[in-house]
């Protein structure tokens, strides 16, 4: 169900800086980490996730096949295998496909950080989808979670195309929208909202219109990186530029 037009998107008003991003680095020497675990396609039986304190700083953790630093841009690389049956890469519990994702803590103990909706709680990221994957929407860069399931996410298709899956209200199915279009490889900055109980999200600072009313929600996180729905072992590739994190209760 397309709710409006999506846009036709140009390149982010997102300009690295020359030296702000380091490419002799590993990522947590560009980015604060401390907001954030890592889970990686490896690891059986249960997935392999870096824990907060492990990703800080300019020596720390990084792997060169899955998670790394582009030496060139100093973007932050996640690298995911395709279909699991065809790769043998390791997913989470539940899930039917392999992530290379970080998933929001609490930066005083590491621990996985919940929130509630009504607060202010915003995520920001300026990313490039240098490959997507062959599934339906493509590759999953962002999701909001409450009550314990995806409640919200974005896809970006081999065609550009970004799509959001989104749930208007518990029990309801959710809805798949087209809110995008741009070449792979472009930069594009996209912002998920959930804040005074009201979900929303913008593409390139232009907000999308949802016209879905207000619920609140416990048990909520965020997570961005690259979630791959791939139906062949194609894997995906996404660089992240910058990731900016507001929350207020």
């Amino acid at each position: 169900m397309v709710l409006w037009t999506p846009l036709l998107l140009q390149a982010s008003h997102y300009r690295p800086v020359a030296g702000a991003l380091d490419g002799s680095c590993a990522p947590g020497g560009n980015f604060d980490m401390s907001n954030w675990n890592l889970q990686l396609p490896i690891g059986h039986p249960d997935i392999v996730v870096v824990k907060s304190k492990q990703l800080l700083g300019c020596q720390g953790y990084s792997d060169s096949e899955y998670f790394f630093t582009n030496e060139t841009s100093g973007a932050m690389v996640f690298h995911t295998p395709g279909n699991p049956e065809l790769t043998g890469c390791s997913r989470s519990h539940g899930s039917r496909h392999c992530r290379t994702e970080l998933r929001q803590v609490d930066r005083r103990n590491g621990g996985n950080l919940e929130w509630d909706s009504k607060g202010r709680n915003v995520l920001e990221v300026t990313m490039a989808v240098m490959e997507a994957d062959d599934g339906t929407y493509g590759t999953a860069i962002g999701q909001v979670f409450a009550f314990h399931r995806p409640l919200a996410a974005l896809y970006c298709s081999r065609k550009g195309v970004i799509t959001m899956d989104i749930k208007p209200r518990p029990g309801k199915p959710k809805q798949m929208v087209a809110v995008g279009k741009l070449p792979l490889g472009t930069a594009f900055t996209f912002r998920l909202s959930y804040s005074n109980n009201v979900l929303s999200t913008a593409l390139n600072g232009e907000n999308v219109p949802f016209s879905f009313p207000p619920w609140p929600a416990q048990n909520c996180t965020f997570k961005l990186g690259n979630y791959n729905q791939g139906k062949s072992g194609d894997a995906s590739t996404v660089n992240v530029y910058d990731i900016r994190l507001q929350q207020e209760d």
